[in-house]
């Protein structure tokens, strides 16, 4: 009986550090799966930033492309058009700008939505919608200074007389 006992002890303690091992690996899975929400969280949070910052950037060109739409409408008023073309070609490279500034606010805002799509948390899917209403204002002030640019350009060829 004694090395029936024996032998009960053993796969005791054999069960006993098994358990302390699955103890310990599950502790540390746990704490690898809470530093990656928490690394989840950090780069979705960038990620809408971004989006914000683009969608700014976006609307800061649109301002550039007016101004330059304007400045290309009073040279060619006042006849200086060589001047008219070099504010038309500010106003297009704003109005590229604030196009480059909404591709990357709609970049930045899927990355944001894929990240909180994978965790599903309430909390990331809130801030993927700020990314992504930040995208949408980007695209409408890129759309706009598009627009501001056509306008100017159509502007200027028709007060320096260019029929084409």
């Amino acid at each position: 009986m004694t090395a029936e006992l024996a032998d009960v002890y053993a796969r005791l303690a054999k069960l006993e550090r098994e358990h302390a091992e699955l103890v310990e690996a599950s502790t540390d899975t746990k704490r690898r799966y809470t530093s990656l929400l928490q690394m989840v969280q950090e780069l979705t949070a960038n990620a809408v930033e971004a989006s914000m910052r683009a969608s700014a950037s976006a609307e800061k060109s649109l301002l550039a492309s007016q101004q330059a739409a304007f400045a290309a409408k009073e040279a060619a008023l006042n006849g200086a058009i060589r001047a008219a073309d070099s504010a038309l070609s500010a106003a297009r490279a704003a109005a590229d700008s604030a196009g480059d500034s909404a591709i990357a606010s709609s970049e930045a805002w899927t990355a944001a939505l894929l990240a909180a799509g994978h965790n599903a948390n309430s909390e990331l899917l809130a801030m993927s919608s700020k990314a992504s209403l930040a995208a949408k204002a980007a695209h409408t002030a890129a759309r706009r200074a598009l627009r501001v640019f056509t306008d100017a350009f159509e502007d200027v060829k028709r007060v320096a007389g260019d029929p084409a």
